[in-house]
């Protein structure tokens, strides 16, 4: 009997189940196919006030149309009374988000979990921007924000003082509004991938996105020091684990996956300056990306003949590391020239089916 799928997998097991390796799903996360999440037990940051004119494009307003739409003929029985028209002049945008605006708060007054059923990623961002500035919090069933304003606790003063350190101001109260703390699954900004490599380490005073599991609500993260993560504590929803079988299992006549998530949105323009502010630190956990998006298939008769092979050329070594590290130096020897390969590769090698 199938067991049911979980709501989020760990990547190295992930990649485990779809037969391919963890270089190829943070290929795909690179490439904006799938998101990367960490489990977050508590950050601070900030969200940025609602702006009508991130929804005023042609593709965001006819997605949020249709969305919309289709929630008010479900929840309130009645179409939204608009002629949404793409060639609308700018003024006529904004009357329509504010009608989207008043629709959305009415199904959700009748329907509060209405946000369970948003499946559009910029519809479920409009949603979470418009409930945080009513209600000062917003979540979904894996990824909460709470706002810090007013300050109820010593850790959240010592927060904002943190952040003007950073050159953040606060210059009136409904800015300090948007101070929050975040916990739950959140998924990796563009900022964790710089120059095709992931990087699992994020300098103090940098400023990257989180995005918010299952929407395009994001939140930029207060880093007053250095922090790390290990490539296992990366997480891939459920939605995207699916999107990947598909394409192995051959669902998708043309054999590609769908490109869901824009990885540029609110990119930072200074990413020169990112990367030189990497130059000169040493950061043996970043992971380089393979050049192709398909996955690695090694059935469990060629992982017997690689684990023998191992044991046999390496006197029984069991460590991933260890085992790549001897491989890069016999390559260097016998073939004099450079040679790279991931624990992550050699993990998978090893794996039992």
């Amino acid at each position: 009997m199938a067991l049911p799928l979980r709501e989020f997998y760990s990547i190295t097991r992930a990649a485990e189940l779809l037969g391919c390796t963890v270089d190829d799903c943070v290929s795909w996360a690179m490439s904006g196919y799938i998101r990367l999440h960490l489990s977050i037990r508590s950050a601070y940051g900030w969200v940025s006030p609602f702006d009508t004119s991130y929804f005023c494009d042609d593709k965001k307003a006819h997605g949020l149309f249709e969305e919309f739409n289709k929630l008010s003929v479900q929840y309130l029985g009645e179409s939204i009374p608009f002629n949404f028209d793409v060639d609308m002049p700018t003024n006529k945008r904004n009357e329509f988000v504010m009608m989207m605006r008043e629709q959305c708060q009415k199904i959700s007054e009748i329907y509060p979990y209405v946000i369970e059923v948003i499946d559009d990623l910029d519809a479920s961002y409009f949603y979470h921007c418009i409930h945080y500035e009513s209600e000062k919090y917003t979540c979904h069933r894996f990824s909460s924000v709470l706002s810090l304003y007013p300050i109820a606790s010593n850790i959240g003063g010592e927060y904002l003082k943190r952040l003007e350190a950073l050159g953040v101001k606060r210059r009136n109260k409904e800015d300090g509004a948007y101070f929050v703390r975040i916990f739950g699954y959140w998924a990796l900004g563009p900022e964790f991938f710089i120059f095709h490599t992931l990087k699992k380490t994020i300098l103090a005073g940098m400023m990257p996105k989180m995005f918010m599991a299952g929407s395009n609500f994001n939140v930029t993260l207060c880093v007053d020091k250095d922090f790390s993560f290990e490539i296992d504590e990366l997480f891939i929803s459920k939605k995207d684990f699916l999107s990947i079988r598909s394409i192995i299992d051959g669902k998708h006549s043309n054999g590609s996956m769908p490109r869901k998530y824009n990885i540029g949105l609110g990119f930072s323009r200074d990413i020169f300056k990112i990367e030189a502010e990497y130059r000169g630190k040493e950061e043996p956990s970043s992971v380089a990306l393979p050049q192709n998006n398909k996955p690695e298939r090694i059935s469990a008769r060629m992982r017997d003949v690689l684990a023998l092979l191992i044991d046999e050329c390496f006197d029984g070594e069991k460590s991933p590391t260890k085992i790549a590290e001897m491989l890069e130096s016999l390559a260097r020897e016998k073939w004099e020239k450079d040679f790279t390969i991931s624990k992550d590769t050699v993990r998978n090698w090893l794996k039992k089916k």
